[in-house]
């Protein structure tokens, strides 16, 4: 784990529940009572269910990754979104996700400076501001407001803002927790103080119907209520080790929706309001004192203190994705938004540009690629590892941090690694000061390509002379000898092959690591009672293998299959498949020149996998049964439970939700009804 110290378990909690209780709590009670109290109740049970599913399912994609199994790679999500889905597709989600978190954090920074303003102005009777166009100093009294036409560099109230929020940007996640902590705290007594406040002015369930006039726009604010998801990787990445993520997240979503439900609940019963009313106005304009000085303190606990954690993740994923160096990652996470803020902070229609931003960027990256990147993760293999450095004694940028890194990201690289491909991925660490890579290596072996890799034989094949053919899902490189397997599980009337030489554990690779889809060609003019024996090429070890037949089917002399020039070509020993050995337990290490999958092959594995997609733990060797042992579960497959169904009908109600949304907005607009403004 990294040398900073862990969030625990309270500072998860805080740290969640704030991502997920922004300045949409103050437009709730007003949904509440246009929309009647049983479609927002629904909604709000069913989406915190299916983002709390959506936050554990990233989860389990991140550990998928051999490696991370703990997190302790720090793998964040556009670097797993590149891994899965390709360079393309990174630069893509990077895009998308840079924006929809700083639509927030623009729409956050203008709203509290514009609270402070206020704020201001009530405990001092005024503010100030430095305007451009007009140019000079302007100050408002009283009831008054800067003027929405005007631009300023900056006012008092943005001035606060900054010094508040742009410090906390710099700091990691851990750094922040004490911050978070407070404001959970703060936030808690802030809506008990409310609802204590609802009841001194008295409940009038006559303004609470059972259903409403007005149900349209609840769906897309209780969704975007939960766009938490962001979040997740950089937070477990974070974690302490002893740290329980499954209680953390789901006693999060738990208080966030008794929040919700709560305030729009008492506080639609305690005033008259239309759509657009917030109760943050009607506290501070109909409340008492506590009321007042409450409504000021929300927004510095809801949206002060969540600005600095998408700053954060975003910063992160800019850095360790590599996309840019350090510096300039600072720059466009903690200073690009307060320049884009200078000319919009006194304007009045942030909201719809926060509105249209998350309508398509939020709901893409919160609810659609966390499902992707789990189907994903089921289908292929993708492993950690350090990246070797000309330095032939040390591996890593910085050996004091050495011990700070989880041991199984200081085993000495692979030497699959030696051979760089174009897909593998580097992330660079900045926490710790060192880099890994990261190869999506093969495709996950499923029970149907396990039946069919033991397809060793077919008498009709024999007999057509048509070759045998052998799928393989799994290419095992160990740097221990392959043991045959007994003879028992050999069937009546397959060929009885002799097992080959060992190679010595310098040829074999120290990393066990699957491969994709293998074939295999029998020779069609074996009979049942012909053998094989390989032979070496060459003295050298690890050189290519001809087979030599000892006996034909007509006692004619014995011949040799000479090798094929692309085998000849060949330096380094191909490994063995264990599939192989388990279809044919006597049969060596069959030469194979080439890596790739058949078409046909691929096909139907990747079908399976979405059928049937549990691993057959009995072929798995030491290190694959200890990742499966070790990495994060979503949740453990029960009788009644299926984990890969439940995520494709979450994957499936969530998609429905928000095309449902982007549909019904656009076709409001074009009718001339603007419902996001």
């Amino acid at each position: 784990m990294s040398t900073v110290k862990g969030i625990g378990s309270f500072g998860s909690t805080a740290l969640l529940v704030s991502s997920m209780t922004g300045p949409g709590l103050a437009t709730i009670p007003a949904l509440f009572q246009q929309s009647g109290w049983i479609a927002p109740v629904f909604i709000f049970i069913v989406v915190a269910f299916l983002s709390g599913c959506s936050a554990l399912f990233v989860c389990e994609a991140l550990s998928n990754i051999r490696g991370n199994e703990k997190f302790q790679a720090k793998i964040e999500l556009t670097t797993i979104a590149q891994v899965y889905l390709g360079r393309r597709y990174h630069y893509f989600f990077q895009i998308m996700l840079f924006l929809a978190l700083q639509s927030v954090n623009v729409a956050s920074i203008i709203i509290a400076a514009q609270t402070f303003d206020n704020m201001l102005l009530t405990i001092f009777h005024g503010t100030c501001g430095l305007g451009v166009s007009p140019g000079g100093w302007f100050c408002i009294t009283g009831d008054e407001i800067f003027n929405p036409d005007d631009y300023f560099i900056f006012t008092f109230g943005f001035l606060l803002t900054a010094v508040l929020v742009i410090p906390l940007g710099f700091f990691t996640l851990v750094d922040n927790i004490a911050v978070q902590m407070t404001s959970f705290i703060i936030l808690t007594a802030i809506l008990v103080q409310w609802m204590v406040e609802f009841g001194e002015v008295g409940l009038k369930p006559d303004l609470l119907p059972a259903s409403g006039s007005n149900s349209t726009t609840v769906l897309g604010i209780v969704i975007f209520n939960y766009s938490f998801i962001t979040t997740i990787p950089s937070w477990v990445n974070s974690l302490k080790p002893d740290v329980n993520i499954h209680k953390c997240m789901w006693i999060s979503v738990f208080i966030s929706t008794v929040f919700y439900i709560a305030l729009g609940i008492f506080g639609a019963m305690a005033y008259k309001m239309d759509a657009s009313s917030d109760i943050l106005n009607i506290l501070s304009s109909q409340g008492s004192t506590a009321a007042m000085v409450t409504s000021y303190i929300f927004p510095v606990c809801a949206l002060v203190t969540s600005i600095p954690v998408f700053t954060i993740v975003i910063r992160s994923n800019l850095s360790r994705g590599q996309i840019c160096s350090e510096p300039w990652a600072i720059f466009w996470s903690n200073f690009l938004p307060w320049l884009i803020c200078i000319p919009l902070q006194t304007k009045d229609w942030v909201s719809t540009i926060q509105n249209w931003c998350s309508l398509f960027f939020q709901s893409t990256v919160n609810f659609i690629l966390p499902f992707v990147l789990y189907f994903v993760s089921r289908k292929y293999v993708a492993s950690v590892e350090p990246i070797e450095t000309n330095d032939k004694v040390s591996i890593y940028p910085n050996e004091k941090n050495l011990s700070a890194i989880h041991p199984q990201t200081l085993a000495f690289p692979s030497p699959i690694l030696q051979n760089p491909d174009n897909n593998d991925v580097h992330m660079f660490n900045p926490d710790d000061n060192y880099s890994i890579s990261i190869r999506r290596s093969s495709i996950r072996p499923s029970k149907h390509s396990q039946m069919e890799s033991n397809i060793a034989y077919s008498p009709m094949a024999e007999k057509s002379g048509v070759p045998t053919i052998i799928y393989s899902d799994i290419i095992s490189f160990n740097n221990d000898p392959i043991t045959p397997y007994s003879p028992n599980a050999l069937a009546p009337g397959k060929k009885h092959l002799a097992p080959s030489p060992s190679p010595s554990p310098s040829t074999l690779t120290s990393n066990t690591r699957k491969s994709a889809n293998g074939l295999g060609i029998s020779d069609p003019s074996l009979d049942n009672n012909s053998a094989k024996t390989p032979v070496n090429a060459s003295s050298a070890p690890g050189s290519p293998m001809s087979f030599v037949s000892t006996t034909d089917r007509k006692g004619e002399s014995t011949k040799h299959n000479q090798q094929s020039p692309i085998m000849g070509k060949l330096h380094k020993p191909i490994p063995k498949s264990p599939e192989i050995s388990q279809a044919s337990p006597h049969l060596g290490s069959l030469p194979r020149p080439f890596h790739h999958s058949s078409i046909l092959a691929s096909a139907i594995s990747f079908k399976n996998s979405l059928v049937a997609p549990e691993i057959d733990k009995s072929v798995l060797s030491e290190a694959d049964t200890k990742h499966e042992n070790e990495r994060f579960i979503a949740f453990l497959p029960k009788r009644w439970l299926n984990p890969f169904y439940l995520a494709i009908g979450a994957c499936a109600a969530l998609s429905i939700s928000v095309s449902f949304m982007i549909v019904y907005d656009l076709t409001m607009l074009g009718l001339g009804n603007d419902v996001l403004s």
